[in-house]
């Protein structure tokens, strides 16, 4: 077991566009004294992809969990959407959010 830290908990993407991508990054780093492995990372939405580190992540080092979020049309207004990561820590999981408010394509 080990620990983790993001350097942020949450991402506001502000007003967006619906069908657009929107792209944001949440940098993990190990603050424990064991390799860090990202098991998952389960999202919330199909509108929402999560990309976790392929390798493991040496004490003291950073990586990060890249995400896109892409509202559907009609998936309009406020929207909060959550990332959760499992990895080898005590807790199993920690949960990450994005938020932004959905405008109409065409205004």
């Amino acid at each position: 077991m080990t620990t983790m830290t993001f350097d942020k908990k949450t991402i506001d993407f502000g007003k967006v566009k619906e069908d657009s991508e929107n792209k944001a990054v949440f940098t993990v780093t190990n603050t424990g004294n064991q390799p860090l492995k990202i098991e998952k990372v389960d999202v919330s939405c199909g509108c929402t992809t999560a990309k976790k580190p392929e390798n493991e992540i040496a004490p003291g080092m950073s990586d990060q969990i890249e995400v896109i979020f892409h509202p559907k049309i009609g998936q309009l207004k406020e929207q909060e959407k959550s990332i959760t990561v499992f990895a080898n820590i005590q807790e199993e999981t920690q949960v990450l959010f994005i938020k932004a408010f959905v405008e109409e394509k065409g205004k």
